[in-house]
């Protein structure tokens, strides 16, 4: 795989970053925390972060991947493999706090590969040749902190890291489902032999269920015939309980034409004694009572509106006696004035008061054309003949027409002054005229209301004197009391009489004499046939619904027993049957138990002895895997001119040796350190890896390593480089790009990182 671009967009300190990588050693060089292993990082996400969830993917989790204020991001890795070009693109959103992937996508050549997660972890592994892509992060591409995590481990670490790398871990996996299948077939095999253990028991209770059925039968049988004799018996019970319900509906049928008969007798009597008592009654008044009650409300309404106008008549005439009075201050006698007169000195006033106002009007027009004259000056003519005027023609004319004003003034002040004497006089004349208007309406409707309250005094005087020897006077001496009492009496008792009436043709509408006759006969003859009285109907009925129900619960009964009978065989038959399918099939499982046994023996011997950690299978892929890794480690030390080896024990446990003399790995500098980190890495990834291997990418290599043992490293990345076609080094030491094909530049101005390649 070649790494041929990167673009990230709000990713890490990334705004937006686009970098492309050549083929040799590509140097991605800043100082610590500018943000270049945000490019490693992000290859890490668009590919392996993906599928795996393992420390060494990422530094970062996704909640944090995104830069701060961002809402979404975008990771696209673009690489070649075998002559074709491959895009993986990865778009990251925040939803409510929290990133997660909003899309996925694989193209090869432009055309899509693969879309979600699944499929393009699937064809990730099958275009890279790797089983599992956690292989890569431990293998080509080496995070920060991470180079030398495979040497620092202990042994039995070591082993385990790198057999689960290889996959031989699933061996255990095979063996314990291998034991699991064992147990699964022991505990069939134990079911089976209980179920042979049960066999005789089955076929022993089937032949009790099937005498047990054969004596069910039997009681059924017997239980039908009483059934038949129960129906017969209630039959008969029925027809007796149906005539004497039939009897009791018309003995009460009977009953309730005789109520009616007797309610009628009632309600006409009432109507004779409601008769008797309205004789007594002046009944012959009722329609002047009736007209007299109408006339009641009516009168006592008058009698407070007359009350009201004779209040009214009093201020009206006080109002007009204080507008008299105004005018006699006035100079006028009104009040020996009748309403014509009044109207005339009225219309003579107004003429006059017209006439003063247009004398006051001509005497302001005189007096505004005089004022212009007040204006004349040196350039104006003479307005009487035309002739230029002079200053003392003009003093002539201004001292003239000055002392015509204040004559005038003085007139309009005489003429306003009669005009206020006309205003009030006009003023108070109206207002007795209005007086004397309103005077003469309230003496026309006090005359309606008089007439009111006669006429109901001369109706009350009527009817005192014929019915009650009572003189009535005023509308207080009516004996209206006595009046009311008497009429709400005569009125309730032809209410009573009417209510009587309407009863009785209810009652009558219901009552049939020809049914009342038909049924008295009819059941005097039921009732004479059975031997019987009205009285012993409803206990013989009784008595025959108790047999009837005890009947019926004794049938309930029986049929019950039959259908629990019924139940219990058809129980037993399905037990039967379900006997005879167990007994078949127990017989047939049976024949396999000894096959069964025999594959127990089987899988014991390979769970045992050929599988799992300690199995020959498991024995066999490891030694090979650490015979593997310790000469692809040896070979690939040897080719970058190393003066030591490796010796490699069947626990993993890596011996370094030098001069024929054995060193642990602590003997090493730095330097050398990270050389067998690196060269541990290509051998695993030769072993792992089914492609050839065309990248390597290291994230900060010379980690606190001295000048001198940076340089060896340096040096040894540069034969790297002869040896396969791509180096990505993530450094702060700018003594690197003396190796380098092309220099990447990152710095930080802010939160922001900028790239720049050279």
């Amino acid at each position: 795989m070649i790494i041929r671009g990167v673009e990230l967009k709000n990713i890490l300190s990334h705004e937006y970053t686009k970098v492309t990588f050549d083929y040799g050693v590509n140097v991605i060089v800043g100082p610590n925390g500018s943000g270049k292993s945000s490019i490693i990082d992000s290859i890490l996400i668009a590919t392996i972060g993906v599928c795996e969830k393992a420390r060494e993917v990422s530094r970062s989790t996704l909640d944090n991947i995104l830069r701060v204020g961002s809402t979404n991001g975008l990771v696209r890795i673009e690489f070649e493999i075998g002559g074709s070009k491959y895009t993986i693109e990865r778009v990251l959103e925040r939803v409510d706090g929290s990133v997660r992937s909003k899309s996925i996508e694989l193209r090869k050549d432009e055309k899509i590969e693969a879309v979600g997660v699944n499929d393009v972890c699937r064809r990730l592994r099958e275009i890279l040749g790797v089983r599992d892509l956690i292989v890569l992060p431990s293998t080509l591409i080496s995070r920060q902190g991470y180079l030398s995590y495979l040497i620092d481990m202990t042994p039995s670490e070591r082993g385990e890291r790198i057999l689960e790398l290889a996959g031989l871990s699933r061996l255990e996996e095979v063996r314990e489902n291998i034991k699991t299948a064992i147990k699964t077939l022991e505990r069939e095999v134990a079911r089976l032999e209980e179920k042979k253990n049960q066999l005789e028991e089955k076929r022993r209770r089937l032949r009790e269920a099937s005498r047990e059925v054969e004596e069910l039968e039997n009681r059924l049988e017997a239980s039908r015939v009483k059934c038949e004799s129960l129906d017969n018996e209630i039959r008969n019970v029925k027809v007796e309980l149906d005539n004497l319900e039939r009897l009791s509906r018309s003995i009460g049928e009977l009953k309730r034409l005789e109520e009616l008969k007797l309610a009628i007798d009632r309600e006409k009597q009432a109507i004779l004694e409601y008769g008797s008592r309205l004789e007594s009654l002046p009944v012959s008044i009722i329609n002047l009572l009736e007209e007299l009650k109408d006339k009641y409300e009516k009168a006592r309404d008058c009698s407070l509106r007359l009350k009201r106008l004779n209040e009214k008549e009093v201020d009206i005439k006080s109002r007009i006696e204080k507008y008299i009075r105004e005018a006699e201050r006035l100079g006028l006698k009104p009040e020996k004035l009748d309403a014509k007169q009044l109207n005339e000195v009225l219309d003579s006033v107004k003429k006059s008061l017209e006439e003063v106002n247009d004398k006051i009007r001509i005497l302001n027009y005189e007096v505004s054309v005089r004022s212009n004259m007040l204006n004349l000056s040196i350039e104006d003519k003479c307005p009487y003949c035309g002739a230029p005027l002079t200053r003392d023609r003009i003093e002539h004319i201004k001292s003239e027409h000055t002392a015509k004003i204040r004559e005038l003034e003085a007139k309009i002040r005489e003429f306003r002054a009669e005009k206020e004497k006309l205003d009030s006089i006009v003023k108070y004349l109206e207002a007795i005229n209005r007086g004397l208007e309103d005077l003469s309406k309230v003496f026309e409707e006090k005359a309606d209301y008089e007439s009111c309250i006669n006429e109901y005094l001369r109706l009350c005087s009527e009817i005192g004197e014929k019915h009650y020897n009572i003189r009535v006077e005023s509308i207080q001496e009516c004996p209206i009391e006595s009046i009311k009492r008497d009429y709400n009496l005569i009125q309730r008792l032809r209410g009573e009489i009417e209510s009587s009436s309407r009863r009785i043709e209810e009652y009558k509408s219901r009552f049939n004499e020809d049914l009342y006759k038909y049924l008295r006969d009819e059941v005097a003859r039921e009732l004479d046939k059975l031997s019987l009285s009205i009285d012993m109907v409803d206990s013989r009925l009784e008595s025959a619904r108790r047999r009837y129900d005890k009947l019926i619960d004794e049938k309930s009964r029986v049929c019950s027993e039959m259908a629990r009978i019924e139940g219990e065989i058809s129980r037993l038959k399905e037990e039967i049957a379900r006997l005879e399918n167990e007994i078949n099939e127990l017989e047939k499982a049976t024949v396999k138990l000894d096959l069964k046994r025999r594959i127990i023996n089987v899988l014991g011997i390979l769970a045992n002895n050929i599988y799992g950690r300690d199995g020959l299978v498991a024995k066999t892929l490891i030694e090979r895997l650490r015979a593997s890794f310790e000469e692809e480690v040896n070979s690939i030390l040897r080719l970058l001119g190393r003066d030591f080896s490796i010796r490699v024990g069947s626990n993993f446990k890596i011996i370094v040796m030098r001069a024929g003399q054995e060193l642990a790995i602590e003997s090493l500098s730095g330097g050398e350190k990270t050389m067998l980190s690196i060269a541990s890495r290509l051998a695993l990834a030769q072993i792992l890896i089914d492609n050839p291997i065309r990248t390597l990418i290291l994230d900060e290599p010379t980690e606190f390593l001295d000048e001198n043992a940076r340089k060896q490293v340096f040096e040894i990345i540069g034969k790297i480089a002869g040896q396969i076609d791509q180096v990505i080094v993530v450094t702060h030491d700018t003594e690197v790009e003396e190796i380098a094909s092309k220099t990447i530049r990152v710095s930080k101005i802010g939160d922001k990182s900028i790239v720049e390649e050279e």
